[in-house]
């Protein structure tokens, strides 16, 4: 379950990610384009500086998601915060990748991308 606290990330970047392709010939540089009218959303998540007591059940959390194997919601103090965007979705790490840093005084920077399992 995702941590409550600190209620809100520092920021959030949201992506549109159209499922789009194209070919170009190499004879005549006619370009053909597949449509399948269908998209999902990709967010990238910064979380606020947090000290290790607080940042540790963010790590445990992204941790427990095994990359993509998981998929969780945002909690409720997230939703209300982003009301219009976050939409009740489910979501998954976008890769396998978890990443955190820790300065000198043990201040934790935690970020992660994400996207819709929609």
């Amino acid at each position: 379950m995702m941590p409550g606290t600190p209620a809100a990330p520092e920021s959030i970047d949201f992506f549109q990610v159209n499922l789009v392709s194209g070919t170009v010939s190499p004879f005549t540089g006619a370009q053909q384009i597949f449509d399948w009218q269908a998209n999902y959303m990709r967010a990238s998540v910064s979380m606020p500086a947090m000290p290790y007591a607080i940042a540790q059940s963010w790590v445990a959390f992204l941790k427990s998601l095994t990359g993509i194997v998981n998929y969780f919601q945002f909690s409720a103090a997230f939703d209300a915060k982003y009301p219009n965007d976050l939409q009740g979705q489910y979501w998954r790490l976008e890769n396998n990748l978890v990443k955190w840093s820790i300065t000198r005084e043990r201040v934790y920077s935690i970020q992660f991308n994400c996207r819709s399992t929609t």
